[in-house]
């Protein structure tokens, strides 16, 4: 039976691409309209040929680039004209004529040298492409397939492991510090105590984890969401002060980047009453309210934001966080004002 290998496309495609442009430049400068005209229709009938098996009209990267290619397909071609006895096609020969007569003429030794330069800074930024940025993504998306098994196992060491692989491989990406930050949550939550030794490791391990993400992750609102529902789940585990402060400082932050977001309000507006702060929890529950009315959208009302409640819950919240709509919890909060 044949196999067809599993590869990266993007680990061969965009180099060969580099390459392809980098060494074929020079030799296009001399293609005439007509050469032009017909190499962008073979492209095009490339590119379609690979739509109609894969699909993909609405990806903005292809749109882009079939409608740049039909631009240049479009276009006026002018037809020769006799110039003198001349066509324009003969003249564009005798053109490209002198122009291989003047390549064909020794280079400086200074020309020559610039040309070096270039190929090897050409080669250089080639090989940083891939070093820098496609391995590593590569390798790290790989490292996260291997975890669909260990993950319906339960095999939390070889979870470990994987993720912080993930992790080591690609430094800039958050995607696996935030799956093992999931994971850690999940081991903190299903203990029967947080307070034995393996269990304050686990704990500093995991803050440890939600500290690099953040730090990953950059301005990212859904990220610190996220790493907020976390923190709110564990509080409702636990009930520790520590993690009810650890989560509003992060719904701070998402809201800040996120100011639109009448889930994101919402949930803040909970974490500010659970802890103690009931002026600015109203301040921020009408402005959840008022978010929500914008655009006459169902989906947006308050009542269709399910979110976290800012308690201590105990063993019934280990399996996954409770959360109840945004218009029960927000009730007591709530003012008779439509504006932000």
């Amino acid at each position: 039976m044949l196999s067809i290998p599993d590869i990266e496309a993007d680990l061969f495609g965009v180099p060969l691409s580099i390459a392809t442009i980098v060494l074929t430049w020079k030799h296009l400068r001399r293609f005439s309209d007509r050469h032009l005209h017909s190499l962008a229709a073979a492209a095009m009938l490339a590119i379609l040929v690979h739509l109609s098996i894969a699909g993909g009209w609405t990806v903005p990267g292809v749109a882009m680039c079939v409608w740049l290619i039909a631009a240049m397909i479009c276009r006026t071609v002018a037809k020769p004209a006799t110039v003198k006895g001349k066509t324009a096609d003969s003249e564009n020969a005798i053109a490209n004529e002198v122009v291989h007569e003047s390549d064909s003429m020794p280079r400086t030794w200074k020309e020559r040298k610039w040309s070096k330069l270039g190929s090897a800074a050409s080669v250089l930024l080639l090989g940083g492409l891939v070093w820098m940025s496609i391995l590593p993504v590569s390798q790290q998306q790989r490292l996260l397939k291997q975890l669909a098994h260990p993950r319906v196992s339960g095999d939390f060491e070889e979870m470990d492991r994987l993720l912080t692989a993930a992790m080591a491989s690609d430094p800039w990406s958050a995607e696996a510090a935030r799956w093992r930050a999931d994971a850690y949550r999940r081991q903190i939550v299903a203990a029967a105590a947080d307070d034995d030794a393996a269990a304050i490791s686990r704990r500093s391990t995991w803050q440890s984890l939600i500290h690099q993400t953040k730090q990953r992750a950059g301005e990212n609102p859904s990220v610190y969401r996220e790493l907020g529902i976390e923190q709110l789940h564990v509080f409702q585990r636990f009930g520790r002060d520590e993690d009810l402060q650890d989560a509003l400082e992060t719904f701070r932050q998402a809201a800040r980047w996120s100011p639109s977001n009448q889930w994101i309000a919402a949930q803040l507006a909970e974490v500010l009453r659970a802890s103690g702060d009931s002026a600015e929890a109203a301040a921020v529950a009408q402005r959840a309210e008022w978010l929500s009315g914008l655009g006459f959208n169902m989906d947006r009302m308050l009542e269709n934001q399910l979110i976290l409640e800012a308690r201590e819950i105990g063993v019934a919240a280990a399996g996954r966080p409770k959360r109840r709509p945004a218009s029960e919890l927000l009730v007591n909060q709530l003012g008779q004002t439509d504006v932000p």
